[in-house]
């Protein structure tokens, strides 16, 4: 008996072919499709696996090894997946897989071998083979400036991009007009001389040049000192190059007459906001800049500076050598020196050390506005002992440890706000309330140097406005910081003396001569 599927597929040929064929014609005619259809299979899959090699090596050349390209190129898999799917080739399945429903119809006698009806020609071995691109392995190198300037030429257009507030490096340079794939590799190459999140400031500029619409150069300003430039090189790669800027270090003076304050009669000779700030530094110990300074008194300064060829001056490298208060007649002249210990500090003509064993101020550039004694107290209304002194400055102004010591309590300490007190030598301990905040790492126990910062001014507690309220304590009694003795600092002895002597002579020379050459440009300018 005849299967029915059998002749449901004899029906379905009949349909196509009204003619019965011999036997011998329908087997050719299937062996013939089944041959072409092991050809497919022979000469076209090792065709996709090159075609998805080249793809990878391509992908990898353009996006580096990266978890974002990987991301991607798994997504467009799983839509290729998806798109055979839905026309009925799962991509699980060989084309040998989909041409199985045909074997029922073609029946083989014992000894073909149709494996061996497909072979190359001679002709068709000697064709070349298809060459894979070689992946890069970095995309970028580190050159020199040299090398940057002959990768970038010098015609062409620059486009400023300023940085905005939640910017990244990647925001900025594709708002600049840089490619995604560009900006993940110039990132790669900027990653261990430049760092966005620590170097990258809301309001700075960076320079973008482009030859027409293509990308070819990257100039990023890190500090004052340091630039850093990126180009883009023929192969694709990115070139990149840190420069400094070249500085040298210069001795300046200037003197002046202080009509208002200190601070303002420096500046009006062109004196350095740095310099002024550690000059009042220097004198903290010694002078109390609200009572002890009138006006018409003077002051001589020189100082050492770092500055760039075009005169702007390196933060934090500002040096007093010599300076000297000219109050009420009396000359307070002071000396930077290195003892034989390696120790700097600034001594007085004898060699007597400024330093005391507590500032006089231990605040910069602010104004006392209460004193020590009975007052009226501003928030409670009735008249109390204050026992400490004011001084009002903005909120984030820098407090200083007045001496050497060792915290004794620092935290929220009622109507004072946040508060520290110090423990110094000889029955001395300072206090220091209303504190915006303290300097982090600080803590019951911590051991402070004289003129650390411990914390920034405020206005926590019973406090009307920011200020600092600074208490001294001697043997446990409150005392006032303006009127108590200090101790004196350490003196110069021996050799270290003789040098010190000789250093001050060759100073003061040197400050008179360029007072001298100053007054000579002066002169020549008017």
């Amino acid at each position: 008996m005849q299967h029915p599927h059998h002749t449901d597929q004899h029906a379905g040929l009949q349909k196509y072919f009204p003619t019965k064929l011999p036997k011998f014609r329908l087997r050719y005619a299937v062996f013939s499709l089944l041959a072409l259809s092991i050809l497919l299979i022979l000469v076209g899959e090792p065709r996709e696996d090159a075609a998805a090699q080249e793809d990878a090596a391509l992908q990898q050349a353009a996006f580096g090894d990266s978890k974002r390209s990987r991301m991607a190129t798994d997504r467009a898999a799983q839509e290729f997946s998806a798109i055979e799917t839905a026309a009925g080739h799962p991509a699980s399945k060989s084309l040998t897989g989909l041409l199985k429903p045909l074997s029922g119809l073609v029946e083989t006698e014992e000894g073909d071998e149709i494996a061996e009806a497909v072979r190359l020609s001679e002709e068709e071995r000697a064709l070349p083979k298809a060459e894979l691109p070689t992946p890069l392995k970095k995309p970028y190198l580190h050159l020199t400036e040299e090398e940057i300037v002959t990768a970038t030429g010098d015609s062409l257009r620059e486009k400023r991009v300023t940085v905005a507030s939640g910017d990244t490096l990647g925001t900025i340079l594709n708002r600049g007009g840089i490619p995604s794939g560009d900006v993940h590799n110039i990132s790669v190459a900027l990653q261990n001389v430049y760092d966005p999140r620590r170097d990258l400031r809301v309001g700075q500029q960076l320079s973008l040049y482009f030859d027409g619409d293509d990308f070819k150069a990257l100039d990023i300003q890190k500090n004052l000192l340091t630039s850093v430039h990126v180009a883009a090189l023929p192969d694709g790669r990115f070139g990149v190059t840190e420069t400094e800027t070249p500085t040298q270090t210069i001795l300046a003076a200037a003197r002046g007459t202080i009509n208002s304050s200190l601070y303002k009669a420096a500046l009006d000779e062109d004196v350095p906001d740095s310099v002024i700030l550690e000059l009042i530094r220097v004198y903290s110990w010694a002078v109390d800049f609200q009572r002890d300074i009138r006006e018409g008194d003077g002051f001589e300064i020189m100082y050492r500076l770092t500055v760039t060829e075009d005169g702007r001056t390196v933060p934090g490298a500002a040096e007093v050598v010599y300076a000297n208060l000219q109050l009420r007649g009396r000359d307070m002249a002071v000396y930077r020196f290195k003892d034989s210990e390696d120790d700097i500090g600034y001594y007085e003509e004898d060699g007597r050390s400024v330093r005391k064993a507590l500032m006089r101020t231990p605040i910069d550039g602010a104004r006392l506005s209460s004193g020590f004694g009975m007052r009226h107290h501003p928030i409670l209304g009735y008249s109390r002992m204050h026992r400490g002194v004011d001084f009002a400055a903005p909120t984030g102004t820098p407090i200083y440890a007045a001496g050497d010591g060792r915290i004794t309590y620092i935290g929220r300490n009622s109507g004072y706000g946040n508060y520290i007190r110090i423990r110094h030598h000889s029955g001395l301990e300072t206090a220091y309330a209303h504190m915006s905040r303290f300097k982090g790492g600080l803590k019951n126990g911590s051991r402070v140097r004289q003129g650390e910062v411990i914390g920034y001014v405020g206005a926590t507690g019973q406090a009307t406005g920011p200020h600092l309220h600074y208490e001294v304590h001697v043997n446990g009694q409150q005392v006032n910081p303006q009127t108590v003795k200090m101790q004196e600092g350490k003196k110069l002895a021996g050799k270290d003396l003789e040098i010190f002597r000789g250093m001050v002579a060759q100073l003061r020379a040197q400050y008179v001569s360029l007072i001298d050459q100053k007054a000579v440009r002066t002169a020549a300018a008017h």
